[in-house]
């Protein structure tokens, strides 16, 4: 459980995961995911979930705006805080379309990530390709980004 409490990214997914204040019951699903993880791939598995973390985390996030009768899709940047959040909130929404108990749900869903084969990816690479279809909505004003 060291880990745990002094990793940041490991802190914020027990904190993603924790409902109605049971911190410690969501602090034993991660450690039985990290369990999980490392009985299957034989390696550190801090290490596998900081891996999957920053392969499921989007770069970008669209915000909409109306003109007129159309609703106007721009790409916004996003810093490291926000694209980890994302991360973990994929990862999780992702883990609870499986079966079993909450710890190897997430573990499973890790491993799937590291293989590249889970529906939070699926929905990182739709969102990129979204966004860089609306990329012309972005427009460049004294070396600043600013919106229509």
């Amino acid at each position: 459980m060291l880990p745990i409490m002094y990793d940041p990214v490991l802190c914020a997914l027990v904190n993603n995961l924790m409902r109605n204040g049971q911190k410690a019951r969501a602090r034993r699903f991660i450690v039985q995911a990290l369990d999980y993880v490392e009985k299957r791939k034989q390696q550190d598995p801090v290490v596998l979930f900081h891996e999957a973390i920053e392969k499921v985390s989007p770069l970008m996030k669209l915000s909409s705006a109306k003109r007129a009768a159309r609703t106007i899709l721009t790409p916004r940047a996003l810093n490291e805080k926000q694209r980890r959040r994302a991360g973990i909130t994929w990862l999780l929404n992702a883990s609870e379309e499986q079966k079993g108990p909450p710890g190897k749900r997430i573990g499973k869903e890790i491993l799937n990530i590291l293989d590249g084969k889970s529906p939070a990816l699926i929905r990182k690479h739709q969102l990129h390709k979204t966004a860089l279809m609306n990329r012309g909505n972005v427009i460049m004003k004294d070396r600043k980004m600013r919106k229509f």
